[in-house]
């Protein structure tokens, strides 16, 4: 079969067009089939790119800079003895560098349809000076909880404060009995005598080395082998890591955050559940832990 070259032309052109409109058609297809068959492989969040979801600034180096602006009280004396109108003036903003990490990550794999992999974890978040800031720097704020008092207390009348403060005073004792009672129960069930179960199963697993451990163990302020110092490590596992206590202990001890972390939740956290529960069991209370007001009922 012989084509006048208008011909040969015309098929050319037609074979290209339809070859054209395959690819505009079917190539995004398989470009986009490809993308949903890698991204899932690519984001899964798991323990060996733990650096790359899990932290900041992480392997990506991510640097997140963060800007507080705040406000200084100028007339603190003059508002609290005058009755003046209060004055502020903005201070120049203090840079700080944000970190942040992820911790007891916890991966489970779904079972439904959509399987994939989920983790659970706590954020844990915290800030460094990214520029010098001065010692030298004075800002005063004011404190709303103190300024609140003040005013109350001028325009109170002295039976009523004196009635607020002993309610705040009993709240107060029952619940540091209510933590008393459980550090006591848990010293003299889990840890009294116990020096080097104690290491192999908390510290040993923290990375905490035999000679650190026993001054943790004996110091006089902090340490686990009495009692009432040990009630300390039961206040800073019920607050958190991060919390004042445990940033005291810490310092003290001269703990990195991550073995702090590892000491306040792990089997520690198991004791005091088990002894919470126990207590709560004993004294038939309907909440676990078991409310102050039980446990000052019951023991006083």
């Amino acid at each position: 079969m012989k084509f006048s070259g208008k011909q040969a032309c015309f098929y050319v052109f037609m074979i290209t067009g339809i070859l054209t409109l395959a690819a505009v058609f079917f190539i995004p297809l398989i470009i986009n089939n490809q993308i949903t068959k890698q991204i899932p492989a690519r984001t899964l969040l798991t323990s060996a790119n733990n650096r790359t979801w899990g932290e900041i600034p992480g392997d990506l180096n991510i640097t997140t800079i963060v800007n507080f602006t705040l406000f200084s009280f100028t007339n603190p004396f003059e508002v609290l003895y005058l009755n003046q109108t209060p004055e502020f003036v903005e201070t120049k903003p203090y840079r700080y560098q944000a970190f942040s990490k992820f911790l007891n990550a916890n991966f489970t794999n779904d079972t439904s349809d959509e399987a994939g992999q989920y983790v659970e974890f706590s954020p844990y978040q915290w800030y460094k000076p990214y520029q010098e800031v001065s010692d030298q720097d004075s800002v005063t704020v004011p404190n709303l909880g103190a300024l609140n008092a003040w005013f109350q207390m001028k325009n109170t009348p002295r039976e009523k404060i004196c009635l607020d403060a002993l309610i705040e005073l009993a709240d107060t004792i029952e619940k540091s009995m209510a933590i008393e009672v459980t550090a006591q129960v848990l010293w003299a069930s889990f840890i009294q005598g116990n020096k080097s179960r104690i290491y192999d199963v908390i510290f040993y697993k923290a990375e905490v080395a035999s000679a650190p451990y026993d001054h943790i163990w004996s110091d006089m302020q902090y340490g686990w082998a009495e009692a009432h110092s040990f009630k300390n490590w039961v206040i800073a596992a019920i607050e958190g890591v991060g919390n004042a206590t445990s940033r005291i202990l810490m310092e003290h001890f001269d703990l990195t955050f991550q073995q702090m972390a590892a000491i306040l939740t792990g089997p520690l956290k198991g004791y005091i559940s088990s002894v919470n529960i126990g207590i709560a069991n004993y004294l038939e209370c309907p909440t676990t832990p078991c409310a102050p007001k039980y446990i000052g009922v019951s023991f006083f």
